[in-house]
């Protein structure tokens, strides 16, 4: 490739930081979830400094109130609730950052190949999308884990792969409205090759709404994995998963009713705090995604 076409490659368009910055800073959802998120994530990385038991020990009687030793109570097992929650802020965060990068590592690179290129890739990919996208989302993941087995590196084989055709139609569409903006045909015309073209000019220039998508694919894998779990198929137990802790209350609603509302309140309170941080990269970078992911049933 010329050092003219490598020019032109790098004088493609691209998001400005401060501006977008400026904007993100002036949504009041995209300010407050960015906080609580960011909140969430430092659970998640000093659960061991932050949770007073180890979650898979028993730390005081069975199903027991609120107390000064254990703040949120125990469950049946007498294993601390707060702890178990916190750890479970871990695995969701986890599960819901691996299959959103999974899904946008193999979804993006298959989007920008098969709008810029056309033809029978173009055919071959979209079939393949259309396909995954016809089958029930939920199905798609419960055969995966059917064959894979449970664990959390299967739960998120399992949602990564459903999500990966919202990234390839997103990224397809974009490419496809600037496989011939100005200085796409520039940088052909002066010698760039369509490989570089397309990892240089066209992929950087998609990752406004890519952006956005992963955060969407984020929430949906983090209710996508609670669903899963909920009915024994998502990090199988004693792994203190939100929806493991989901399912098990339903037996002592009565005996702890904390048990059953604390897992919601911190699926509830994360699912929003990512709804806010998408709202405020959307009106940031004056995208919006056109294509949603489709896991376990929910998009």
């Amino acid at each position: 490739m010329t050092t003219a076409a490598k020019e032109s490659s790098a004088a493609a368009p691209v998001i400005r930081r401060a501006t977008v910055r400026r904007k993100f800073l002036g949504s009041a959802p995209g300010v407050a979830g960015a906080i609580v998120l960011l909140i969430l994530v430092l659970v998640a990385v000093f659960a061991p400094l932050i949770a007073p038991f180890d979650p898979l020990e028993r730390a005081g009687k069975a199903l027991q109130g609120p107390s000064a030793q254990n703040w949120f109570g125990t469950d049946e097992l007498g294993r601390d609730l707060f702890s178990r929650l916190v750890y479970g802020t871990r695995l969701s965060l986890e599960t819901a950052a691996g299959a959103a990068l999974l899904a946008c590592a193999v979804g993006l690179p298959l989007g920008v190949l098969s709008g810029y290129l056309g033809g029978w890739i173009d055919a071959i990919v979209m079939r393949v999308t259309d396909f995954v996208l016809a089958v029930p989302g939920i199905l798609f993941a419960l055969v995966l884990i059917a064959i894979l087995g449970s664990g959390i590196i299967n739960l998120i084989l399992a949602i990564g792969i459903g999500a990966i055709p919202a990234f390839i139609r997103l990224s397809r569409a974009s490419t496809l409205g600037l496989k011939e903006r100005e200085y796409v045909l520039a940088a052909r015309s002066m010698g760039a090759s369509k490989a570089d073209i397309m990892a240089r000019t066209i992929a950087p220039n998609t990752m406004g709404p890519i952006i956005v998508q992963i955060i969407v694919t984020a929430s949906v894998a983090i209710l996508a994995a609670a669903a899963l779990s909920f009915i024994g198929l998502g990090t199988p137990p004693p792994a203190p998963s939100w929806g493991g802790m989901l399912q098990t209350s339903r037996s002592f609603l009565y005996q702890q009713i904390w048990y059953a509302i604390l897992p919601g309140v911190a699926l509830a309170i994360t699912i929003a705090a990512l709804d806010g941080v998408g709202r405020g990269l959307q009106t940031a970078l004056g995208t919006k995604t056109t294509g949603r992911a489709k896991v376990g049933g929910m998009g």
